[in-house]
């Protein structure tokens, strides 16, 4: 109640008060964010925000890196031959036609077979090879050359240890072997923060004790630096490559690849021992991939699964030659020694999960082309048989059109008919 300016008392409805009472109560959340604004404070609405906001969830990142894996390279007479300029070697030219394969790969690997020395070289059966074959296969694109072969020792300890060496100078990794006891038994390649290991073994044709190569026991110190196993104790070869693969995993291997030089010679199917060993690896290790040289011919493709079903793995037991002079004409008409293939395995990375989601492949077929300049000088091409191959240079020059088709359907039949 008050009154007016007679004196006269009015008597105030209650919906002034409750008007009133909403005014007082705006009026004081404005002075409220006023001052709350002045002391550079954040408003309640702000702070509530803040604490209920969703936790950014983790990016998930893949990363592809493409691997190429490629058979044999060893230097018959005829090869050095070829390669011999006035100046010394040259063996880039062999690798014209297949060269952007390797290129385009972020890892390339292959295997050398012999010792990589300054003189006396030589062929069969003792490999001897100019080091300038390591510097060419770095500049025709490969980054890992394994030495682990049965002909590493070809040369003795000090063409084991030239060999290293040599392929370090060239600028490429070595695999199989290790200049040092203490150096890691696999090489490692990195691609964009995703490191791929690759790990690489020879058979020993020596006792489980007495590893040997060709019939030539190793060293001590040379058996303690070369990746040896033994088909006779294929548990111990399992249990050696875990405990690598374990190693390069904890140096942050992302993708672990095992290469083995095994198997029978000019045979075009696996035996028994390399399935077996396969199948323990694929059991053994977590592998991705595992590939294989050494028979001088293409042997099949087989995809391994786990015993416990949750793995796949695809093993090519035998990727055949690549630089050599293993002929049909000198092996009772075998044209399976002319043949070779390169496989490229494009790898899913995901980085967040720090695995494999995928693995896909690609067969590069190709056949070896020999014939002759004019001077009676051989010539080497690699020629894939990859879409008009009959349309190469090389096959023009020579005219050995069919035989390259007669190549390309038997790999088509070794490989499963999974070649392009």
């Amino acid at each position: 109640m008050r009154s007016n300016r007679n004196g006269k008392r009015i008597k105030l409805k209650p919906r002034f008060f409750v008007i009133m009472g909403v005014l007082v109560i705006l009026a004081a959340l404005l002075i409220f964010k006023i001052v709350g604004g002045m002391l550079g404070g954040s408003s309640g609405d702000s702070s509530k925000q803040a604490s209920t906001a969703e936790p950014a969830e983790s990016e998930t990142k893949i990363v592809n890196v493409k691997v190429t894996a490629a058979g044999d390279a060893m230097t018959h007479v005829p090869v050095l031959d070829a390669a011999r300029q006035d100046n010394g070697y040259d063996f880039t030219p062999t690798f014209k036609y297949i060269q952007n394969y390797i290129e385009e790969a972020d890892v390339a690997f292959c295997t050398f077979e012999g010792s990589f020395v300054d003189s006396d070289f030589s062929g069969y059966p003792l490999f001897r090879s100019p080091k300038k074959l390591a510097k060419d296969l770095k500049t025709v694109g490969f980054d890992v050359l394994n030495i682990a072969s049965n002909h590493a020792v070809d040369g003795g300890d000090s063409g084991f240890n030239s060999s290293i060496k040599a392929t370090k100078d060239a600028g490429l990794i070595v695999s199989g072997a290790q200049e040092k006891q203490e150096d890691p038994d696999y090489a490692m390649v990195e691609k964009d923060g995703v490191k791929v290991a690759i790990i690489s073994y020879c058979y020993s044709d020596g006792s489980v004790e007495q590893p040997a190569l060709n019939g030539s026991p190793l060293s001590e110190d040379v058996a303690a630096r070369c990746n040896t196993f033994n088909m006779k104790d294929k548990k111990g070869a399992v249990k050696d490559a875990a405990r690598i693969e374990e190693e390069a995993r904890k140096a942050g291997a992302g993708i672990v690849i095992i290469h083995m030089h095994w198997g029978d010679e000019y045979q075009t199917h696996s035996n028994e021992d390399q399935q077996k060993l396969a199948q323990m690896f694929v059991d053994g290790t977590k592998c991705d991939v595992i590939v294989g040289s050494h028979p001088h011919v293409v042997q099949e493709y087989a995809e391994l699964k786990s015993k416990d079903g949750k793995r796949s793995v695809p093993c090519y037991f035998a990727m055949g030659n690549m630089v050599s002079n293993q002929r049909r004409e000198l092996l009772g008409g075998d044209i399976h020694v002319e043949e070779g293939v390169m496989v490229q395995f494009d790898f899913e990375y995901d980085t967040s999960a720090k695995k494999v989601t995928e693995i896909k492949q690609t067969q590069i077929p190709y056949w070896s082309d020999k014939y002759y300049f004019s001077s009676g000088k051989p010539k080497f091409r690699l020629v894939p048989l990859v879409g008009d191959y009959k349309s190469n240079k090389a096959l023009q020059a020579s005219g050995h059109g069919g035989l390259a088709e007669e190549a390309k359907g038997e790999l088509d039949k070794i490989l499963g008919g999974k070649g392009q």
